[in-house]
C-alpha cells in the first residue's frame, strides 16, 4: 500500500490535472497518513489557536476599557479585531476572515493577533499599575533600576530609599536586598558628587548600607531555612507511611524547637510565625493536642496584641491561623472567644487588599460549627444568607474550608427541616461528593435520600 502511494505521487510530477489524478492524489495522502505517523501532521489542517480569544474573554470590563480608552490606534484595525473576537461566544477564525476581507487581517491574521496580544498584555500591565498601590514596592524597584540604567542617580536614590523603607516595613527579604543592590550601585558611580557633595557622607551611608546588607541577609537566610524545615516536614507528613515516619517527625520537632531563630537582629513578625507554624504543624501530626493548644493560644495572643502593626502578608498568615485555631479550640468544646474573633475578622477584611488575599468565608466555618456543636442550629441556618454574597469569589469554590461549609449548611437544613435550604447545597455537596465521603464516608447519599422522602 506504502508502495503504492508513492508511486502515484511519482505520477504527479507529469503536471497533469486531471480529475482522475486530483483523487488520485488525495488518495495517496490518506494512504500515508494512515501509514506514516509523520505524513498524519503534514496532512492535517492546524488548528488556529485561541490564546488570543482566551486572553480577551477572561479580562474584566474595566480592563477592556483601559484598553480602548488607551491603545485605540485611532480606530484602526487592530480595535476592530478586539472587538470583533470579543462578541464571539466561541472562537470562529473563518469569520474573522470573512468580516476583513481585503484588508491585511484577512491577509496577515497569525500577525495580527499576536501584534494584539502583545498590546494587550501592555496594556494589563499598564491598567494594573494604574490602579495599584502608588507605594507598590515592586513598582518603586522597578522605577529606581530604570533611573539607574539612564544614570539619573539623585532621582534613583530617592526613589530606592521609599523602597527600602516601604520592603522593611513588609518584612520583604528579598526586595530589600534588590533594592540595597540599586542604591549601593547608585552610590558608586561617580557622578554621586552631585547628589552627596561630602565624601564622608557617602563613605558613612555605604557602610550603613553594607551593615544592613548583612542583617537583611542573615533574616533571609533564616526564612529560607525554615521553609526547607516546612518542606521535609510536610513531604514527611504527606508521603511517609513507613515505620519510621513518627521518628523522622520527633527529629524534625527538636530541629524545630532546637532551632534559634532569634539570631534575627530584628523582632520579626514574619519569622515569628513562621517558627510557631513548623512546631505546631509538628505537634498536630504527632496528635499532642495539648501542645497543640499552647502554640493556638500563643498564635491567638500574638495576633491579638501585634496584628495592627504586622506587614500584609503576616495579617493574612495570621487570619488563616486565626481560622484554623478557633476550629482547634471549638472542637475541644472551647467556644468562649468565638464571637470576639468574628467580629475582629470581620473588622479587619474590611481592608481590600487584605480581603484579596483571605476570604471572609472562611470564618463561616468556624462559626456555624460552634453554633451546631452548641445545639443552635437555627442560628447557623440564619448563616447562610449573609455567607451567600461571597459565592462569586470562584477562586475559593474548591477550597477544603468551603466544601465542608457547604456539607454543614447541608446538615444543619436537615436537622432544622429548611427543606429550600436543602435544595439549594444539595447540588454543590454533590459536586464534591468524592471529597466529602472522605470526611463522613456515605453522607451526601445519606442527605440525598433525606431529601427525597
Amino acid at each position: 500500500m506504502l508502495l503504492f502511494a508513492l508511486e502515484s505521487l511519482t505520477n504527479l510530477k507529469e503536471g497533469l490535472k486531471s480529475q482522475k489524478l486530483n483523487l488520485a492524489f488525495l488518495l495517496c495522502l490518506s494512504i500515508l497518513a494512515t501509514t506514516m505517523p509523520g505524513w498524519a501532521i503534514f496532512c492535517s489542517m492546524r488548528t488556529p489557536s485561541d490564546d488570543l480569544f482566551q486572553l480577551i474573554k477572561s479580562m474584566k470590563p474595566a480592563e477592556k476599557r483601559y484598553f480602548k480608552q488607551h491603545f485605540d490606534l485611532s480606530g484602526g484595525l487592530k480595535i476592530q479585531l478586539f472587538d470583533m473576537i470579543n462578541a464571539q461566544k466561541v472562537y470562529d477564525e473563518e469569520a474573522i476572515k470573512a468580516e476583513f476581507a481585503g484588508t491585511s487581517i484577512a491577509r496577515s491574521l497569525k500577525v495580527h493577533k499576536v501584534q494584539l496580544m502583545n498590546l494587550l498584555l501592555t496594556s494589563l500591565i499598564a491598567s494594573r499599575r494604574s490602579v495599584a498601590s502608588k507605594r507598590s514596592i515592586r513598582l518603586m524597584i522597578q522605577d529606581a533600576s530604570l533611573l539607574l540604567d539612564q544614570n539619573i542617580l539623585g532621582a534613583c536614590l530617592k526613589k530606592s530609599e521609599e523602597a527600602l523603607l516601604l520592603a522593611e516595613r513588609e518584612e520583604a527579604f528579598s526586595l530589600m536586598l534588590r533594592v540595597i543592590e540599586i542604591k549601593s550601585s547608585a552610590l558608586r558611580r561617580s557622578a554621586i558628587g552631585n547628589v552627596y557633595p561630602d565624601p564622608k557622607k557617602v563613605i558613612a551611608i555605604r557602610k550603613d548600607l553594607d551593615i544592613q546588607r548583612l542583617e537583611v541577609m542573615r533574616d533571609y537566610t533564616i526564612l529560607s531555612e525554615m521553609r526547607q524545615l516546612s518542606a521535609l516536614i510536610s513531604e514527611v507528613i504527606d508521603y511517609d507511611q513507613s515505620s519510621n515516619r513518627k521518628s523522622r517527625l520527633k527529629a524534625l520537632l527538636r530541629e524545630c524547637l532546637d532551632y534559634d531563630f532569634c539570631r534575627s537582629s530584628r523582632e520579626s513578625s514574619t519569622l515569628s510565625i513562621h517558627y510557631f507554624g513548623l512546631v505546631k504543624t509538628c505537634y498536630l501530626a504527632l496528635e499532642k493536642t495539648e501542645e497543640v493548644s499552647k502554640i493556638a493560644k500563643y498564635q491567638l495572643d500574638y495576633a491579638r496584641a501585634n496584628f495592627d502593626n504586622c506587614p500584609m502578608t503576616v495579617k493574612a498568615g495570621l487570619l488563616l491561623g486565626i481560622c484554623n485555631n478557633l476550629l482547634h479550640f471549638i472542637e475541644l468544646g472551647d467556644h468562649l472567644e468565638i464571637d470576639y474573633w468574628i467580629q475582629f475578622a470581620d473588622k479587619a477584611l474590611k481592608d481590600a487588599e487584605l480581603h484579596s488575599r483571605v476570604s471572609r468565608i472562611f470564618f463561616f466555618v468556624p462559626q456555624i460549627l460552634s453554633y451546631r456543636k452548641r445545639g443552635l442550629f437555627e442560628h447557623a441556618a440564619n448563616l447562610y444568607p449573609s455567607m451567600q454574597k461571597y459565592n462569586n469569589e470562584k477562586k475559593y469554590h474548591a477550597h477544603p474550608m468551603t466544601q465542608q461549609l457547604q456539607l454543614n449548611f447541608a446538615l444543619i437544613a436537615v436537622v432544622t427541616q429548611r427543606w429550600e435550604l436543602l435544595e439549594e447545597t444539595l447540588p454543590l455537596i454533590q459536586k464534591n461528593r468524592d471529597k466529602l465521603d472522605q470526611l463522613l464516608p456515605g453522607v451526601v447519599e445519606v442527605i440525598e435520600l433525606i431529601f427525597l422522602y
